[in-house]
């Protein structure tokens, strides 16, 4: 920036030359000191067109000037700031990139495991199965009817079922963790909901067990119906196992139709939870109850089924009172 001297010849030339000169810049004051200003320079004629003078208009901008300034600085800040943010974010996305990979990686490994430990566990615990049948049919009627051989070939008998429905279960695990093949389908809940009846007839024969069944307008929901009756089946007979003593089991099933989601309720007035038993109620292999069969897989399935497509489960229980579940499962499942 220039400071000038007073009228210039530069200046009147120009003014005088153009009929206006204008600058902004420097300008020096009466005492001296600097000011940033735009300056209006206008030749003055009278009426024979002959120059008598100039005109001079002085607008101090000494402030915009300084905001200005701030403003440029504070972007300058603000862009580095930005590059600087920018260049973080890439190298995470970059290391987040590789975390990803490494993770389906070790997913990938872990289904080729468990297909591989569940399809090699089946043919040795068959053999052992045959091996230990062919044993106790070797044996004398008398020592068949001894009723510690037979309290010990009760208890075999429930390790090896045992293991076998673990192995079944490890290899439903790894198939709703891929879920490569499946499509979602229109499924009609009603006949879903009969369908799990009558694999579970004898349950509920043999104690009674009343189904309710309330569908407000949704009477079909897209899913993957294999799924879908995974999650009925488990809900509902897990209803009817943990049953109250005190109480004939009551399931009431209802779906709600909502904008974006079903909402699939599920409750029961069995045994219940306690409090500190909640947050570990979808972990594998964890069990509440011993007083009846179970590999404690079965939530766990279920809740990975739900989440796999996009949806949530909820729980609420009390002790001695029921527990009930609410499914949330969007729209947009295809």
């Amino acid at each position: 920036d220039k400071i000038d001297a007073k009228f210039p010849e530069y200046e009147l030339e120009q003014a005088q030359k153009l009929g206006r000169f204008e600058d902004e810049g420097l300008r020096i004051k009466k005492d001296g000191t600097t000011f940033y200003a735009n300056v209006v320079i206008t030749p003055l004629y009278d009426n024979n067109k002959q120059l008598i003078g100039f005109s001079k208009i002085t607008r101090d901008l000494t402030e915009r000037k300084m905001l200005e300034e701030n403003l440029r600085q504070t972007n300058l800040a603000l862009e580095a700031q930005v590059k600087e943010r920018t260049m973080e974010l890439e190298q995470r996305t970059k290391e987040l990139g590789k975390t990803v990979v490494e993770l389906k990686r070790i997913n990938n490994d872990l289904d080729n495991f468990i297909y591989t430990a569940s399809h090699d566990l089946k043919s040795p615990i068959s053999n052992l199965e045959g091996l230990f049948y062919g044993l106790y049919e070797e044996l004398e009627e008398q020592t068949k009817n001894n009723e510690n051989i037979k309290t010990f070939k009760e208890l075999i008998d429930v390790s090896i079922k045992r293991f076998q429905t673990t192995i079944l279960e490890l290899t439903e695990i790894a198939k709703v963790q891929k879920e490569l093949v499946d499509y979602a389908e229109e499924v009609d809940l009603k006949e879903l909901i009969e369908d799990v009846k009558i694999s579970i007839t004898d349950q509920i024969n043999k104690t009674d067990a009343q189904i309710i069944v309330t569908l407000n307008n949704c009477d079909k929901i897209r899913f993957i119906r294999k799924n879908l009756k995974s999650i009925f089946y488990n809900l509902i007979s897990n209803g009817i196992k943990y049953k109250s003593p005190d109480r004939t089991p009551i399931i009431k099933i209802s779906c709600t139709n909502r904008e974006n989601n079903y909402i699939l309720t599920f409750e029961d007035n069995g045994l219940g939870l306690k409090e500190e038993n909640m947050s570990k109620l979808f972990t594998m292999f964890k069990r509440f109850h011993d007083h009846v069969e179970g590999s404690g897989i079965g939530l766990y399935i279920i809740k990975r089924i739900i989440e796999n497509a996009g949806g949530k489960i909820e729980v609420k229980s009390e002790e001695h009172v029921g527990t009930c579940f609410r499914i949330f499962i969007p729209k947009s499942i295809e």
